[in-house]
């Protein structure tokens, strides 16, 4: 997913190989040194040239979908009554890939849409990765949430989190070659 304005990484991907790096919340000295770290490693190198083996020794994702609740709908995460009912602890699930038909939470009788999940191209997405059986919120495939938040404020003002899927590093490794020309 590609389209969230104001990023500096998106600007620079235009001519330039470009990330955007997930540290923490804003202020978090052990963000700030990791972010750093990657920066003076990053600036030290003489090419970018993928080691042998770094296959097995990376994870990369991608953005599939980011996940907003309906404004209509209240929700809680510590056990109180509410529209949706998250499982306690589910931010211990931030950057952790979850399986298929893992329980988020409960919703009431009458909701059957609880998240409004939204791709790239604008379209709504919640069926093809969630389910409501029984009143539970279930996954349908195994899926990264990312930045996922427990702070109401930020729910609201932002979103519950963005979803995340592995991605293919052949199809990386092809377009990088595709575009060392760009690079060299």
């Amino acid at each position: 997913m590609t389209t969230y304005t104001g990023v500096q990484s998106l600007a620079f991907s235009e001519f330039c190989p470009s990330v955007t790096l997930e540290c923490g919340q804003p202020g978090d000295e052990y963000g700030i040194q990791l972010a750093t770290h990657y920066v003076e490693k990053t600036l030290h190198l003489e090419a970018l040239v993928p080691e042998s083996g770094i296959e097995n020794k990376i994870d990369l994702y991608h953005t599939i979908g980011i996940a907003k609740i309906p404004e209509e709908l209240d929700f809680s995460f510590n056990g109180d009554k509410a529209d949706i009912e998250f499982v306690k602890g589910i931010e211990t699930l931030n950057f952790e890939e979850i399986s298929d038909d893992t329980l988020l939470g409960k919703v009431k009788d009458n909701i059957t849409k609880p998240l409004i999940v939204i791709n790239e191209e604008g379209e709504d997405i919640f069926d093809n990765y969630f389910s409501i059986n029984d009143n539970n919120i279930m996954t349908k495939l195994a899926i990264v949430p990312a930045m996922l938040t427990t702070d109401k404020d930020i729910v609201r003002q932002d979103c519950l989190c963005y979803l995340m899927e592995r991605y293919d590093l052949e199809q990386g490794e092809k377009i990088l070659k595709d575009n060392a020309a760009l690079w060299a």
